[in-house]
C-alpha cells in the first residue's frame, strides 16, 4: 500500500493537532461547537437588495412567488427553508414550488422557463442554483419578473439580471464551504433581523442536512456550529420520523445521517416518480402526517428499486476496459440520475477512477466522475474538459465531442496519486499504544467531509486462514485476533472471502490494513479492536521474503 502518514513516528497525537492537520483554524472553539464562527449576515453581498424584493411584496394579498427546487438534497432543504420563512412572514403568500422533470440544474430548463413565463409570478427565488443563468434571468427580467438567487456555486459568468446572494462571490464571507442551505438560511436570518422575528433558528436542522447531503467540507467553524446544534435540535417532523425509522438506537451524528438517512431521501429525489418527489417536499415544509406517511411507506421500495437497477446495469457492463489508469466508458440507456451510482460500483470493483459519459448531443458530451481518491483538479488541469464541477472525488464534467479521442489517450498515461492518508503506521508485531484505541472515542459527532474518522496503517500481520472467523447472520463479517488485538471487517462478500482472504485453504497469509482503532465491549470484557476499512492480503510462499 502507498501510505502517507500525517504524523511522524514519535509525534504526539491529540484531537487538537489532528484538527489542525485537517485545516481547522480554531480547534478549541471547534470542539466546543463552533458557535463563535457564525458569521454576520451582512458579510454577504446583496442581502439588503434581496430583502427589498421581499419587502416590496410582503403586504400584497395573494402575492405569487415561485421557488425553483433544485434536483438534489441541498436543493430541497434550501428551498424548504425559504418556503417556511415566507409562510411565516405572510401565510397568505401564494407560493408555488417548481420541480425539474429532467436532470437539469437552475433555470436552464425549457419547461421551467415556460411555466414561469406563463404564470407570471411577482418573484422567482432560486435556492442552491442559477448563479450563472444570466441569459434566462434576462428573459425573465425583460418580462418584469424579478429573480432572487441564493446559491453557493462558483462561476465566472456574470449575471446582471438577478439579485445574486452567493457565499463564493462575496469577498467578506469567511465560510466558502457553506451549502445552498447555509446561504438561504443566512438570508432568512437577515429577514428575521429586519422584521424583528426569530424563525430562522428553528430551521438549523434543515441547514445541517443540507450540508451533509451536499458533502460540504465540515472544517469551518460555521459548518461545525450548524452540525453541532442541528444534531441536537431536530425539530422538523419529517426528519424526526426518518431518523426514528432508520437510526433506531444509533447516534445522531454526521456519519450516521450521511450513511443511513440521507441516501434514502436522495433515492426519492432521484426516482422517476414526480408525484412522490412533491410529497417529499411537502413532508419537509408542511410536516403533515399524510405526506410523511407516504414517504415512510414508499422509501424502502424506491431504495430497493434503485439498488436493483444499478446492480443489473453494472452486471451487464461486461466489456469495461480496465487497462487504463482511468476507466472511460460511454453508457447509454442508463437512467441519468443513476450514472454516479454505477460509477461508484466500478470504483469498488476495480479500485480505479472512472468517467462515465452519455452519447454526445449537439457535439457536446456530459459525464459523471467517481474516484476512490481526489482527482477533480488533475482533470481540470488537463484542459480537455469544458467543466469539471463538484467534489474532489465525485463530480460532473462536460467536454466537446472532438475531445473524446484525446481523453482516451489521456486516461492511459495520467499519473495518479493513489496514496492513502493515515495517522501513523505500526508493525503489528510491535505493541500499538493502548491509548490510541480510545483517544478519539468522544469525538464521533465530529467526523464528516474533510475530517474523516482517523485511520491507521498496520502491517506485517501473518495469520493462518483457519484462524479467521466468519460471523453474523449471513457470515459476511470476518474477524481474527493478532498480538492481542481483534481485527474485524464488515460486509465481506463470500467471493472476496474465498479469493482475497483465502478462507478455507488453511494457508498462511500476510495482511496489511488501513483501519480505525477503538475499544469493543462484549459481556463486560473490553478489548482493543481495529475496524478494517481497506486491506491487502497475500499468500505467504514456502520461502517468504520478509
Amino acid at each position: 500500500m502507498d501510505i502517507k502518514p500525517l504524523y511522524m513516528p514519535n509525534e504526539t497525537i491529540t484531537m487538537n493537532t489532528y484538527l489542525e492537520k485537517c485545516g481547522v483554524k480554531n480547534t478549541t472553539e471547534y470542539l466546543k461547537g463552533g458557535a463563535k464562527g457564525i458569521e454576520n449576515c451582512d458579510n454577504y453581498d446583496n442581502m439588503n437588495k434581496g430583502y427589498e424584493l421581499i419587502k416590496n411584496i410582503i403586504d400584497i394579498p395573494n402575492t405569487s412567488i415561485m421557488i425553483l427546487v433544485d434536483i438534489d438534497g441541498d436543493g430541497y432543504y434550501s428551498s424548504a427553508i425559504m418556503y417556511k420563512e415566507l409562510k411565516k412572514i405572510n401565510e397568505k403568500f401564494n407560493i408555488q414550488p417548481l420541480f425539474h422533470t429532467k436532470r437539469i440544474h437552475g433555470l436552464n430548463d425549457t419547461d421551467v422557463m415556460n411555466k414561469i413565463l406563463k404564470d407570471n409570478p411577482s418573484l422567482v427565488i432560486c435556492p442552491d442554483s442559477a448563479t450563472g443563468d444570466g441569459e434566462q434571468c434576462k428573459i425573465l427580467n425583460d418580462n418584469n419578473i424579478p429573480v432572487l438567487i441564493l446559491d453557493h456555486h462558483f462561476t465566472k459568468r456574470k449575471n446582471n439580471y438577478a439579485i445574486v446572494i452567493n457565499n463564493k462571490l462575496s469577498k467578506n464571507v469567511i465560510n466558502k464551504a457553506g451549502s445552498g442551505g447555509v446561504v438561504t438560511w443566512k438570508f432568512c436570518k437577515y429577514i428575521d433581523q429586519k422584521l424583528k422575528i426569530n424563525y430562522a433558528p428553528k430551521m438549523i436542522d434543515l441547514v445541517w442536512f443540507s450540508l451533509l447531503s451536499d458533502i460540504c467540507e465540515m472544517t469551518t467553524l460555521e459548518n461545525r456550529a450548524f452540525a453541532y446544534w442541528g444534531s441536537k435540535n431536530i425539530k422538523n417532523k419529517f426528519l424526526t420520523a426518518m431518523c426514528d425509522k432508520l437510526l433506531k438506537d444509533k447516534e445522531i451524528n454526521n456519519h450516521n445521517i450521511s450513511w443511513y438517512v440521507q441516501p434514502k431521501i436522495s433515492d426519492i429525489i432521484r426516482c422517476e416518480d414526480n408525484k412522490i418527489k412533491k410529497h417529499l417536499f411537502y413532508a419537509i415544509v408542511d410536516e403533515k402526517k399524510a405526506d410523511i406517511d407516504i414517504i415512510l411507506n414508499n422509501y424502502l421500495k424506491i431504495h430497493n428499486h434503485r439498488k436493483k437497477y444499478v446492480q443489473e446495469y453494472f452486471n451487464q457492463m461486461d466489456k469495461i476496459d480496465d487497462n487504463n489508469k482511468i476507466i472511460f466508458e460511454q453508457v447509454d440507456n442508463l437512467y441519468t440520475y443513476y450514472t454516479g451510482l454505477v460509477g461508484s460500483k466500478i470504483n469498488n470493483k476495480y479500485n480505479k477512477p472512472c468517467i462515465l459519459y452519455k452519447e454526445p448531443k449537439d457535439n457536446f458530451v456530459t459525464g459523471s466522475i467517481r474516484s476512490p481518491f481526489p482527482i477533480k483538479q488533475q482533470l481540470k488541469d488537463s484542459n480537455l474538459f469544458d467543466f469539471v464541477e463538484g467534489h474532489d472525488s465525485a463530480c460532473g464534467c462536460g467536454f466537446k465531442n472532438t475531445k473524446i479521442s484525446s481523453i482516451k489517450q489521456f486516461v492511459k498515461n495520467i499519473k495518479l496519486d493513489k496514496s492513502k492518508q493515515v495517522i501513523q503506521s505500526f508493525d503489528a508485531n510491535d505493541r500499538i499504544p493502548r491509548g490510541l484505541f480510545s483517544i478519539f472515542d468522544e469525538y464521533k459527532d465530529i467526523w464528516g467531509q474533510g475530517i474523516k474518522e482517523p485511520e491507521f496503517y498496520i502491517y506485517n500481520i501473518k495469520i493462518n486462514t483457519n484462524d479467521i472467523k466468519q460471523i453474523g447472520k449471513n457470515k459476511t463479517t470476518i474477524k481474527f485476533n493478532y498480538n492481542g488485538v481483534d481485527y474485524i471487517k464488515f460486509m465481506v462478500s463470500h467471493s472476496d472471502q474465498e479469493t482475497k482472504w483465502n478462507i478455507g485453504t488453511y494457508n498462511d497469509i500476510r495482511v496489511e490494513i488501513v483501519g480505525s482503532l477503538g475499544l469493543n465491549e462484549y459481556y463486560g470484557r473490553i478489548s482493543p479492536q481495529v475496524v478494517i476499512n481497506d486491506y491487502e492480503a497475500n499468500l505467504v510462499h514456502k520461502n517468504p521474503i520478509s
